[in-house]
C-alpha cells in the first residue's frame, strides 16, 4: 500500500509518525525517524509516494509507519 492511500483514509485528528526503512546488518529492517504528520500537514514527495512496509499502533490517536522509498525502475 502506498503511504498516500493510508494518509487520505485516516482521520484529521490522527497523528502519523513516519520512519524511513533502513536495512540492518542482520537482514532486519530498522526505521530512521522522518517526521510526524497530521491529516492537514504537507508531506514530502518521497514519503507521499513511498510504500508502507509496516504499521504500528502507538496510542488511540497515533500510529507509526515504516515507509520504503519509491524507486521507479523505468527511469534508470
Amino acid at each position: 500500500m502506498r503511504f498516500s492511500q493510508l494518509f487520505l483514509r485516516m482521520g484529521q485528528g490522527t497523528s502519523v509518525e513516519v520512519f524511513r526503512c533502513k536495512e540492518g546488518t542482520d537482514s532486519s529492517y530498522k526505521g530512521e525517524f522522518a517526521g510526524s504528520f497530521y491529516g492537514y500537514d504537507h508531506v514530502p514527495r518521497e514519503i507521499w509516494s513511498g510504500f508502507v512496509r509496516r504499521i504500528l499502533p502507538i496510542s488511540h490517536d497515533t500510529i507509526a509507519v515504516i515507509v520504503e522509498d519509491y524507486k521507479d525502475e523505468c527511469q534508470n
